[in-house]
């Protein structure tokens, strides 16, 4: 637009300068040439401040973190930075997948008591009975493979349009609840976010909300370089369930979690990515789509190898990466400086760390 509008003045300006003096068309000149270079500057300047480059290039050695508070800095730390007023849930679709094994359900109702629910899918897995299922909620019986990780990819590659479509919901609108059907905890590092917190964060632009909090010592966001050379050798958890011994073994062809994601053909973020560990999260129906469903058919199909695999890890790893909305160079710069070293062992592989959160007055 800015080229056509040069070529269609300059016929007027070669008309004025006809006359005009020299000196006086001189210093229009001057003057069209220095108005013409500060709207050019203020384009770039513009497109600089909302890629963060700007504020990047202003801070390239260690941010003013002294300038903010430890709480403003630890919303980006533990992924809390898109939430802020409690959206109007009158008009948020809620969608709800549970994984099922063999848990009860009651506690459910600390959801369904307190949301207006759009839809409820139960997969369940291990051959017991559902017990205290929400009301209408619907039910499928798949095998017993993939976990919860499984469950998940199927709800997306399978129902979900379903739900959308039976509920009239507008996608826009929309956010997914994946649960498992354990309402427990099982890492002394995790504890549990509220479901308002994780609402608030599925239907913010960020479209992500982890279910678990990692202690403050360690970040939510890890280093991608670090993060993709996951692997496990052999997993010592609990089983599930009880059920017939599995036989299948439980290290995968995989080299590491890169090439899996090279496999199905995607990839996270490159710097620094999100990672939500415990298996509950909730995600915005737009941010799912924005993923194509080839890479998420070929992740269902790689989880049904087995029961307990080294895939199921890998899976747990990708959803915040996969689903939530990349930092800025801004926000990475915040993180980095305010970490003080990176955890490179298994199994939070890349984590930033900070020794000590210091309260500030």
């Amino acid at each position: 637009m800015l080229h056509h509008a040069k070529i269609e003045f300059l016929p007027r300006v070669q008309d004025i300068f006809k006359k005009m003096s020299f000196s006086c068309a001189w210093k229009v000149l001057i003057v069209v040439s220095v108005l013409l270079n500060f709207h050019m500057h203020s384009k770039l300047q513009k497109t600089r401040t909302e890629t963060g480059q700007d504020n990047l290039r202003i801070h390239k050695g260690k941010l003013p973190n002294s300038l903010m508070s430890d709480e403003s800095i630890l919303t980006i730390w533990q992924a809390k930075h898109f939430s802020s007023e409690r959206p109007d849930l009158s008009t948020i679709n809620i969608h709800i997948v549970i994984s099922h094994c063999a848990k009860d359900l009651a506690w459910m109702t600390n959801i369904t008591n307190y949301y207006d629910i759009s839809s409820i899918h139960i997969v369940s897995k291990c051959g017991e009975p559902i017990l205290n299922a929400p009301a209408g909620s619907s039910k499928e019986i798949l095998s017993n493979v993939g976990r919860n990780d499984h469950s998940y990819l199927h709800y997306i590659t399978t129902v979900l349009d379903s739900k959308i479509s039976e509920t009239k919901s507008k996608e826009e609108d929309s956010i997914v609840f994946f649960l498992k059907d354990s309402n427990a905890i099982h890492n002394d590092l995790l504890y549990r976010n509220s479901y308002d917190e994780m609402i608030a964060m599925a239907a913010s632009d960020g479209g992500f909300g982890c279910g678990t909090l990692v202690d403050q010592m360690y970040s939510a966001y890890h280093k991608t370089f670090h993060l993709r050379r996951f692997g496990m050798k052999k997993y010592q958890g609990e089983r599930y369930v009880k059920v017939d011994e599995d036989e299948t073994e439980f290290k995968s062809g995989f080299l590491n979690l890169n090439s899996m994601l090279v496999s199905v053909g995607t990839k996270l973020p490159p710097v620094l990515s999100q990672v939500c560990l415990g298996g509950d999260f909730a995600a915005s129906v737009s941010n799912i789509r924005k993923v194509d469903k080839t890479v998420w058919n070929n992740l269902e199909n790689i989880l049904t190898r087995g029961d307990s695999i080294e895939e199921g890890h890998m899976m747990e790893r990708m959803w915040g990466g996969l689903l939530s909305k990349p930092l800025t160079a801004f926000q990475m710069k915040i993180l980095t400086d305010y970490s003080d070293n990176v955890f490179i062992s298994c199994c939070l592989n890349g984590a930033l760390t900070k020794k000590k959160v210091e309260k500030k007055q």
